[in-house]
């Protein structure tokens, strides 16, 4: 509170707390005389708080400076403490105190002395006992605290005014309370008990106890020293121990009976031979020529026992009570009337805010920029004891944000309070004006310019210039216009030439009808645009760059739908984005007056909004065409060009683009010319054996929630066509929370429930054995004519099977990986116990099968825009190529541009002598090392699981081609090098280094297993065979015998410098990619990273794949369906 006085007679406190904290809890001690301490002393009672005094005043105007108020002294007591004028400036504020003083805290006994400590025992000695310690005394007991004083009862305060200033109270706050009473005391602490008396040390001591003899060479009876000859016969005379041993024991004080005792105990056990002979020499005791050795024994004296400690002083636990509050005094407001009666009141007025309406000033519910808001009927209420004054309050309206409003400048602007009697409340009659401003300087949204702001009011008490405090109500009001528009509907990709409907609603929020001349005279436009470089509008049969349409008469509450038709040019750039831009007007509030020409003058933009379309070319079936690129409504013209650039002019090949957001779908008519043919097909097809490449950023697809082509396609359909040997790289996909279960999925698309297998199951897909099974299906991938679909194996247990169809499944399983380890079956029992039962098989997609999802390095669009694609995109795109294609790259590395399509290679152009554009090393480069990881990844896939003894002969040609089933890249590149053409490629010779390489150990395990048995083993097998055959390919290619064993001999070089292939091809092509090998490894997924080969499953887990495929089809089918109708009513574009 800025410029406070205070004005007071307070009443005394009964002592200064902080001196009271400074005084010593304890006095000086007297020196013990006892064992126990001295008792405390008692605290003495504190003070209470002294009364207040008597302060009366009276407040005036100041007759020379506005909003100042004068405090006249009338009478005080104390005298002399307050002046008799005080000045109070403006806005000051004045606190008039008559507080009782505060009662003094109430006080701490003394601590009651410790007692002494217990005396110390003496310490044992070889002839006494330890002795033990004293105890030690007991502390005093705690002095009594007291309880704290009472506080003073507060004085009189006495405020005259005169009854047309009772506004000058609001300057003024008093206060008459009694002063607090002081904190309780505190008891004393009892002294502490004295420590107890350490127990005396204990003693130890050795004491003889006897003799033992031993032989010596002085002995009676030996030869070498007769007895009657030594003077020797003992290095100690035992009547010598004797004798000391008597002393001793008669110094320490035994009796002469217990002396003897003791000595003859020592000496009782020594035997004696009469006859003088040594036992040593055939005697039956010791002899005098013996040696004797005093026997010692430990004796010890324990230790005293410590004093008890002495007990602690006694506390006292009786409560201490804090000091009675003093009791209130007493204010009182003294109002003078002219006539000079006066009237008494305790509490001064209150005006406190209960409510109040808002309204619009037209009346249609909307609060709209332009027109005025009206605050009205506000309710007031007095809830002190006194009437308000009779100078009006002034009420006026704020906002949250400020400036929201501006209020009128005239008296429509604030409303007055009256008086309001005490306890009483009233609706004031007048209102509040302001107006809600036009937005200025902000850019409108696409959503109509809504915002909410706060209003509530403030009082200002006239004279002082004071703002009430209990006026803090508040409403919270929409700025809006009555008509926005909503719920626009339009198709956000479309074709090249095509015309497209687009859709838009007006809602009125008001609850007034908006337009209809008599009804409402107000008028609202519509005004669309579009870059003359990307098409047209219609307006009244006129195509044109800039149309307007009016808006007719809108019920309340009522949205209506207006419908724009635009055409799109056949030369609007490919993939290249377009803006409508949409502008809604509507007049200004309130009746068209005679100055206005025409309605539209009265005009102002309330909405701007800009639809995004992107405009893509229409797709066109072209035979030789190499690469199908699948894009979406959210690919960027200059993404789309950066993978024209790298396939057509880098790579030779024709691309062709189908945009999945344009028609809906994967669906095309085969007959695309309009002859009433209306059969569709998946344009999947038109690619197969081929590449296609997904663009798998998310996009929004009919106007429903954001999707990316995982969630468009099928994993089965797309399953089916890479069986078929269609190549699929999803570019931006690896990423997705779906894409593992997807790639997951796509290895066994299972299309059938096993219910539904056992009547489908005919009897060419039904085998009674392993091995019809594995040939069978090995025949048709040779012919050409492969299936992915479910077989039928009967239950044959053999004996060791006993008559668990589990174990026949488990063993099934296991042959189907060592037959076939580059396919990949679904293995499942069907039946247990004694039903019959069968093993259903579903053959999935082997592990070449091309299914590629990677990450987008470039996300930044400045970096496609400016840098093309990323050497990691560009790698991952040449990969996806079929692997005959990127060979042919390899081996003729030129290709003649077709001069109608720029970069594009014509047709049986390999061996042409025109000129031609040579493929850049860096794209052979990787051409080359997407090859070898392709080598090495099929070798690896045929090693990797193999069982202990090798079952499969590579040189079998019958039934079928077993090198070719198991190796179809391998064999290819054999094939090749085996042509006869020109020389060898050194880029092709490295392939083969590869491969052989790659049948060399890959770890020490393996070769450890390779010494141990050095045949047998399918890595063996396989090196021998690569072996055999490339040398008789390279020796076709005119290669001597010196040759070949430096080829071989680079083989071995290239293994001995890394081992690992396959990590030195991760490695390589990471660093070559501009990546890290995490990133590389990583942000690429294949599916034979998901599923390794062939795998079991239950009944139930079959039933539940094909349940959970079989509903995410249905969902696709649904979104595709309304996605294709929706286009059909919206544009002539044909699918």
């Amino acid at each position: 509170m800025s410029n406070l006085i205070i004005l007071s007679v307070n009443g005394r406190h009964g002592v200064n707390s902080a001196t009271a904290d400074d005084q010593p809890s304890q006095a000086p001690r007297t020196i013990l005389t006892s064992l126990d301490g001295a008792d405390g002393k008692n605290a003495t009672n504190p003070t209470r708080g002294q009364p207040a005094g008597f302060l009366a005043v009276e407040l005036l105007e100041s007759q020379t400076t506005p909003e100042r108020v004068i405090i006249g002294t009338k009478g005080q007591s104390p005298e002399n403490s307050i002046p008799s004028v005080t000045h109070v400036p403006s806005q000051g504020n004045v606190i008039l105190q008559a507080i009782g003083g505060d009662g003094e805290p109430g006080r701490r006994g003394e601590d009651g002395q410790s007692g002494r400590d217990g005396a110390a025992g003496m310490d044992a000695t070889e002839n006494l006992e330890a002795g033990d310690g004293g105890n030690g005394g007991s502390g005093g007991r705690g002095g009594r605290g007291t309880h704290g004083a009472d506080g003073g009862p507060g004085g009189t305060i006495e405020i005259h005014v005169e009854e047309d200033k009772t506004h000058l109270l609001m300057a003024v706050n008093w206060q008459v309370n009694g002063g607090k009473g002081g904190a309780p005391g505190q008891h004393g602490r009892g002294g502490a008990g004295g420590i107890g008396g350490i127990g005396g040390q204990g003693y130890s001591w050795d004491e003889q106890t006897g003799y033992r003899y031993r032989c010596t060479s002085n002995c009676m009876g030996r030869d070498t020293a007769s007895y009657p000859q030594t003077n020797a016969i003992a290095r100690r005379d035992p009547r010598r121990d004797f004798l000391n041993g008597m002393t001793t024991n008669l110094t320490s004080g035994s009796g002469i009976q217990g002396t003897l005792a003791r000595i003859m105990a020592s000496h009782a056990a020594t035997t004696r031979d009469t006859t003088g002979r040594c036992t040593c020499t055939g005697g039956t005791g010791h002899c005098l020529g013996c040696e004797s050795v005093a026997v010692y024994q430990k004796r010890n004296r324990v230790r005293g026992s410590n004093g008890a400690n002495g007990l602690t002083g006694e506390t006292y636990v009786t409560p201490l009570l804090p000091g009675t509050d003093g009791p209130p005094g007493r204010g009182t407001i003294v109002v003078i009337s002219k006539n000079g009666e006066q009237k008494f009141y305790e509490t001064r007025y209150q005006l406190e805010l209960v409510g109040f309406d808002l309204e619009d000033e037209n009346d249609d519910g909307v609060f709209e920029p332009g027109e005025h808001l009206f605050v009205r009927r506000i309710r007031v209420h007095n809830s002190g004891d006194m009437p308000s004054p009779s100078r009006q309050t002034r009420l006026e309206i704020v906002t949250s944000p400020p400036h929201q409003l501006i209020p009128v400048r005239n008296n429509e602007g604030y409303t007055l309070i009256p008086p309001i009697p005490p306890k009483q409340s009233v609706t004031l009659r007048g209102s509040i004006k302001a107006l809600i401003p036009e937005p200025v300087g902000q850019q409108l949204a696409s959503s109509s310019d809504k915002r909410e702001i706060t209003v509530s009011l403030v009082a200002t008490m006239p004279g002082v210039n004071r703002r009430l405090e209990n006026f803090d109500m508040a409403k919270v009001v929409q700025v809006g216009y009555p008509l926005e528009l909503e719920s626009f509907d339009f198709l956000k990709t479309v074709g090249q030439g095509s015309q497209n409907k687009m859709t838009l609603g007006i809602h009125n929020r008001g609850r007034k009808t908006f337009g209809g001349g008599q009804i409402s005279p107000r008028y609202a436009e519509v005004r669309l645009s579009i870059p003359t470089s990307a098409g047209a509008l219609l307006s009244s049969k006129t195509w044109n760059h800039e149309i307007i349409r009016h808006v007719g008469q809108i019920q309340a509450g009522e949205t209506i739908r207006i419908t724009v038709l635009s055409k799109i040019l056949l030369t609007a750039r490919d993939h290249s984005e377009a803006q409508i831009q949409v502008t809604f007007s509507i007049s200004k509030p309130g009746a068209v007056t005679s100055g206005d020409i025409r309605p539209s003058d009265r005009l102002r933009v309330t909405q701007k909004i800009n639809l995004d379309l992107q405009i893509s070319a229409s797709y066109r079936f072209e035979e030789n065409a190499s690469v199908l690129v699948v894009t979406n409504s959210n690919t960027k013209e200059y993404q789309f060009e950066a993978l024209r650039q790298l396939i057509q002019s880098e790579l030779g090949l024709r691309v062709a683009v189908w945009n999945i957001a344009l028609y809906g779908g994967l669906e095309r008519l085969r007959d695309p010319s309009g002859n009433g043919n209306s059969e569709t097909t998946c344009v999947l097809n038109d690619f197969r054996g081929k590449t296609i490449v997904f663009l798998g950023n998310d996009f929004e697809f009919n106007g429903n929630h954001r999707k990316s082509l995982l969630d468009l396609c099928h994993s089965q359909d797309l399953s089916y066509e890479c069986f078929a040997g269609t190549s699929f790289l999803f570019m931006g996909s690896s990423n997705k929370p779906n894409c593992v279960q997807w790639l997951k999925d796509a290895v066994f698309p299972i299309s059938h429930s096993l219910k539904n297998l056992a009547d489908l199951s005919t009897t060419s897909s039904t085998f009674m054995g392993i091995k019809d099974l594995v040939i069978s299906v090995c025949q048709q991938k040779q012919d050409g004519s492969p299936e992915m679909q479910a077989y039928r194996i009967e239950s044959n247990p053999k004996w060791y099977h006993g008559k668990s169809i589990r174990l026949q499944t488990r063993m099934i399983r296991n042959q189907l990986k060592a037959s076939l380890p580059q396919e990949r079956f679904l293995v499942c029992p069907v039946g247990q116990g004694a039903e019959p039962g069968y093993i259903a098989v579903w053959h999935g997609l082997p592990r070449n099968a091309s299914f590629l999802a990677t990450e987008v390095r470039n996300t930044d669009g400045r970096d496609w825009r400016h840098a093309g694609l990323h050497d990691f995109d560009s790698f991952n795109i040449i990969c996806s190529l079929p692997f005959t294609v990127r060979l042919d790259l390899l081996c003729f590395p030129e290709f003649k541009t077709n001069p109608n399509h720029p970069g594009e290679k014509e047709e049986n152009d390999k061996h042409s002598s025109d000129a031609s554009t040579a493929i850049s090393d860096n794209i052979l480069d990787a051409v080359q090392f997407s090859l070898e990881e392709d080598i090495v990844q099929e070798i690896r896939g045929f090693l990797t699981g193999g069982p202990l003894i090798n079952n499969i002969n590579l040189s079998s040609t019958k039934p079928y081609n077993v090198f070719e089933m198991n190796f179809p890249r391998t064999s290819r590149l054999l094939r090749q090098v085996a042509i006869d053409t020109e020389d060898l490629p050194e880029r092709l010779i490295n392939l083969i280094r590869y491969a052989i390489s790659s049948t060399l150990p890959q770890s020490k395990r393996q070769a450890a297993r390779s010494i141990i048995m050095p045949i047998g083993q399918r890595r063996s097998h396989l090196r021998k065979y690569l072996t055999k055959h490339f040398s008789l390919a390279l020796q076709s290619r005119n290669y001597n015998e010196a040759e070949l064993k430096r080829f071989f001999d680079s083989v071995k070089s290239l293994h001995n410098a890394t081992w690992n292939m396959e990590e030195v091809i991760c490695d390589r092509n990471a660093k070559f990619t501009k990546c890290s090998t995490h990133v590389y490894r990583l942000g690429r997924k294949m599916t034979h990273m998901i599923v390794s080969g062939t795998e079991k499953c239950t009944a139930d887990e079959w039933d539940r794949r094909f349940k959970a495929s079989q509903k995410r089809k249905g969902m696709i089918e649904h979104d595709l369906k309304l996605s294709v109708k929706k286009r059909a009513e919206m544009s002539t574009l044909r699918l």
